[in-house]
Order: structure tokens, then sequence, then C-alpha cells
């Protein structure tokens, strides 16, 4: 999974949201990717995994968890805040168990421009 001289600095079983759709599967940030892989029943399913640059990635929020959320990602969204990951004319939703880590991590790049 990881390529020559990559760095693995974070993993954890994550959610990506996908409209109203929960897809479980697993989150790994590298020095140079952000991967989502999904779990195999989604993955047989459509499911959709994830490998974005992290050089690609234009913004990165923490969006806080309530009615607003769960309007657009389902009940998950209610109590959990969701990682809005932006990159060229793509967002993707995660779900992790320590969001606030993540979005350090993410934003510890060479961009400025992150939130």
């Amino acid at each position: 999974m990881l390529e020559d001289g990559e760095t693995k600095e974070f993993e954890a079983v994550a959610s990506h949201l996908k409209g109203d759709r929960k897809i479980v599967g697993r989150l790994t940030i590298t020095d140079k990717r952000v991967i989502f892989t999904a779990a195999r029943f989604y993955f047989l399913t459509r499911g959709n995994s994830r490998d974005i640059e992290r050089s690609s990635i234009t913004g990165i929020q923490l969006l806080p968890p309530g009615y607003e959320a769960m309007k657009q990602h389902g009940l998950m969204a209610l109590k959990q805040p969701q990682i809005e990951v932006r990159y060229g004319d793509n967002m993707v939703y995660l779900v992790v168990r320590h969001p606030h880590e993540v979005v350090r991590i993410l934003n510890s790049g060479d961009k400025s421009d992150r939130k």
C-alpha cells in the first residue's frame, strides 16, 4: 500500500460520508497521501475508496455535528464532527475517532491557505 520512501503518519478506522450513506473503512495518512480504503463489504457494494495526494489538498475543515450536518450526511453526523477535505473540484467527508489529530496532521503540510 505504501510507496517507496513514504512514511505513515496516522491510521484508524474511519467512515466516508457520501450523501446520507456511510462507508466504513480505514483511513491512512502518509507524508504524501490521504488514503481511504473501503471495507470489503462496501467495496463489493460500490463503496468508494480514495487516494488523494496531499499536495492536491486545497482546504481542510472540521465541521461540527448537529442537525444541519445530519440533513446532509445522515444520523452519524448528528453526534460526530466531520472532516471536510477539498482537493481540486472534489470534497470528501470523513469521520474518525480523533478528528482534531487528523486536521492537525493535514494542516502541518506546506500549504498555508488551509483552514
